[in-house]
């Protein structure tokens, strides 16, 4: 079968899946348009076709739910091995998994109506950045510099202001996210770039 009749195949089982998808999604985002970006994201990189195609429906479906789409900005479609038993036997599958990008979180965080401010940065060597905490709380002072050379990413940091007027910071230095990247099966897809 040709990769474009195993992409209309693809698109007719997703037409099939309308009623269950409209059932999960919010109203801010029609089955319609979630649909057309599901098919980008194929099209886009049809070796997500090769894989367990379960898991790459449970992954869509995870993502109608959350709100988001599969455009690699509020979410992406990764791929990746895990070991299965097949007739007792250990074998390499390829599954799909779906991860929420920083651009989704921050939505979801919008949308949950407890968050009145959020946002996520990075800081670079020749900016200028203080954080501390003392008995009021958390806070911090970033200053980027706008003329000129700003060095290297040092860290990043995600900063939500409640509803409530309290405010949670998480900064993390590079060596936090090689951690957190060394640890991830997706580590590729971390969006750095997507901060600054």
């Amino acid at each position: 079968m040709s990769q474009v009749a195993v992409i209309q195949q693809f698109q007719q089982e997703i037409q099939n899946q309308s009623v269950e998808l409209a059932a999960i999604l919010p109203d801010h985002l029609s089955v319609e348009r979630f649909i057309k970006t599901a098919m980008i994201a194929i099209q886009s990189n049809p070796e997500l076709l090769n894989a367990d195609r379960q898991s790459l429906l449970t992954s869509l479906q995870r993502c109608a739910g959350d709100g988001l789409v599969p455009d690699s900005r509020e979410a992406a479609l990764i791929e990746f091995n895990t070991k299965q038993k097949v007739n007792g036997q250990d074998q390499w599958i390829k599954k799909i998994q779906y991860m929420p990008m920083v651009d989704g979180v921050l939505k979801r965080a919008r949308q949950s109506g407890e968050v009145s401010l959020i946002t996520a940065r990075a800081v670079y060597q020749n900016d200028q950045f203080d954080y501390w905490v003392d008995e009021h709380g958390e806070h911090i002072n970033h200053r980027p510099l706008f003329t000129g050379e700003r060095g290297p990413m040092i860290l990043v940091y995600a900063m939500a202001k409640m509803k409530t007027g309290d405010v949670v910071i998480e900064p993390m230095t590079m060596a936090d996210i090689e951690r957190v990247k060394a640890s991830s099966k997706t580590s590729s897809v971390w969006p750095m770039e997507r901060l600054v």
